[in-house]
């Protein structure tokens, strides 16, 4: 089974350990690294880790370029890149240990140039026939079309791959409007981009690890309009449980694994790639939950984002 996985937002993701972070100091880090990222690259690492065979679709321009290229050699990646004009952004994490707290750093994406869209969306047609499943991760940058996603899972599912749809709004409302055998057959949002996509109102507005009766009872009801649809939803919620579907349209919830994490940055990625390879193979909602759970576990326990392993090249 070969995995074409889509990123149309890559970054270099910084990280930087402190022992305690205080606003308005000078804060000395500990410990520093830098890694290919955006939550595709994450996804097609995890899924390279685990064995699986996969081809990553992304553009890159900037002089940032050849290092992001040489990050994702290192980590075997196996990379189409649409090269364009936009210059790659940075995010940086600082991790606090004494309060065991992570702040995320997020720099704009600079607008990609009219044109790019037609050249990507050539070479993902160009790719298509050797997968078998398709993963889409993440927003788009500006200047691609809403509907480019839509486009992308309509052309996927008439080549008769399996659709993974990790991204929210308005280009997700867009890929759910398509035809019945043109919609993926399963999205993966957190809750906070479920109820942002799908709620309305002060519900609109509700975080990620949200547990109130009223926001459950509304994720069921959507959750369960999807199935009719034939879309399959497992919505993550950080700590606590997934939520999702059972064949009897019941709403199940599946525990994290307990553990005390080092980086968490890159665990709902790591929790598609582990979901995607083993639904892939055993078609069992349930046990591809679990698989997911588990790549999640291992990537919160390492100090790299997007990965279940550290090799002796990673910087």
């Amino acid at each position: 089974m070969t995995f074409l996985t889509v990123c149309l937002n890559p970054t270099l993701q910084k990280t930087l350990v402190f022992e305690t972070l205080e606003a308005g100091e000078v804060n000395r880090a500990r410990e520093e690294r830098l890694d290919a990222s955006g939550k595709g690259v994450n996804v097609t690492r995890v899924l390279h880790q685990l064995g699986e065979q996969v081809v990553h679709l992304t553009h890159a321009g900037g002089r940032e370029r050849p290092l992001f290229e040489e990050l994702c050699r290192e980590d075997g990646l196996a990379l189409e890149i649409v090269p364009c004009e936009a210059p790659l952004r940075t995010c940086t994490t600082l991790l606090d240990r004494s309060r065991g707290t992570t702040t995320e750093l997020i720099e704009p994406t600079r607008a990609v140039e009219p044109g790019l869209e037609a050249r990507l969306l050539n070479r993902f047609r160009e790719l298509l026939p050797a997968a078998g499943v398709v993963v889409i991760s993440g927003s788009a940058a500006p200047g691609y079309r809403d509907d480019l996603f839509a486009r992308m899972i309509a052309e996927a599912r008439g080549a008769g791959c399996l659709v993974v749809a990790d991204f929210r709004g308005e280009p997700l409302k867009l890929a759910l409007a398509n035809d019945p055998a043109q919609r993926p057959q399963v999205i993966k949002p957190n809750l906070q981009e479920f109820a942002a996509t799908f709620f309305s109102g002060q519900q609109a507005l509700i975080s990620e690890h949200a547990t109130d009766d009223a926001t459950l009872d509304r994720a069921r009801e959507v959750m369960g309009d999807l199935a009719r649809s034939g879309v399959r939803v497992v919505l993550t919620r950080g700590v606590n449980p997934v939520l999702f579907l059972d064949d009897e349209g019941m709403l199940r919830e599946a525990p994290a694994i307990p553990l005390e994490p080092v980086n968490t940055i890159g665990c709902g990625d790591a929790f598609t790639a582990g979901f995607a390879a083993t639904l892939a193979r055993e078609e069992d909602f349930a046990l591809a939950i679990e698989a997911g759970h588990a790549a999640a576990a291992m990537n919160a326990v390492l100090l790299k984002p997007g990965s279940i392993r550290e090799s002796s090249l990673d910087r």
